[in-house]
């Protein structure tokens, strides 16, 4: 019985310790450089988390527990209105993982804080190719420590403007085959992506709207057509005309480029050939 009372005492005494953290409390801050996500990036981007104490920094605050989670219930997601982006804990010896959308800093990092240090670490991955719209996306953040709550930090990204090309046309490249050109021909190809903005698109030829032969020069060595992109004429292949694609879910998109030569006898017998370049400027 004496050794349980004397046991009984020491737990009184260490938990008046911890109540003995008046103003206690810790701030965060988001490191530069993890604030811009490029749906298009073949890697993860990681968010970073700056925390230091402050108030009255004593070290028997270290004994304090701190957990921190996303204010209200919004999860781990970074929203823009309806739009979010989902993140996942990383591993880290900073933190362990408390709940699906918690993490509990470690005793290290406690006694860290309330040494006076800041302690910086990865805390969340936003994994590629969530083309998400463009824009500020946000994460308010929370901490508990002790039985108190209270606001941490706002982790914010920007997402840009982005473009990626999928399936076949992934190479940048496609090849269009007229076949025989004397009575005229057409042909056409799709080229599929994904984006998160409106596209500006250039369209420029490099013979200006021209085959042309592949060794002779003059007018019997130069076919003339006509480009259609989503089955829009381009007037003018010099580079100066341009289209708008509006932007869509994020989901894979497909176009069309068609080419139209007509009739064309008396010319060269031979292989014609243009380069037509679409640029694709998201915004």
């Amino acid at each position: 019985m004496i050794k349980w009372i004397i046991a009984g005492c020491v737990l009184a005494l260490s938990g008046t310790a911890v109540a003995a953290c008046p103003g206690y409390g810790i701030a965060g801050s988001q490191p530069a450089g993890s604030d811009d996500y490029d749906p298009a990036a073949p890697t993860e981007e990681v968010l970073g988390l700056s925390l230091r104490a402050v108030g009255a920094v004593d070290p028997a605050c270290a004994a304090l527990a701190v957990t921190i989670r996303p204010s209200g219930r919004q999860g781990l997601r970074l929203r823009n209105g309806p739009s979010a982006l989902d993140t996942s804990i990383l591993a880290s010896g900073a933190f362990s993982t408390a709940a699906s959308n918690a993490i509990s800093l470690s005793a290290a990092t406690r006694t860290a804080l309330a040494g006076g240090e800041t302690v910086t670490f990865d805390v969340l991955s936003l994994r590629p190719g969530q083309f998400a719209r463009s824009g500020r996306y946000a994460l308010p953040l929370e901490v508990e420590i002790g039985s108190e709550i209270r606001d941490l930090v706002t982790l914010r990204v920007d997402v840009i403007p982005s473009i990626r090309f999928e399936n076949a046309s992934r190479s940048g490249q496609h090849r269009i085959d007229l076949g025989e050109l004397s009575d005229g021909a057409q042909a056409g190809a799709a080229f599929f992506y994904r984006t998160n903005a409106t596209l500006r698109v250039d369209v420029r030829s490099d013979n200006n709207g021209a085959l042309l032969h592949e060794t002779e020069d003059g007018p019997h060595g130069r076919i003339a057509y006509v480009a259609f992109v989503n089955g829009r004429r381009i007037g003018s292949l010099d580079g100066t005309e341009s289209l708008e694609f509006l932007r869509t879910d994020g989901g894979i998109q497909a176009g069309q480029v068609r080419i139209e030569v007509p009739p064309s006898p008396g010319r060269y017998a031979g292989i014609y050939r243009d380069v037509l370049t679409l640029t694709f400027t998201p915004f």
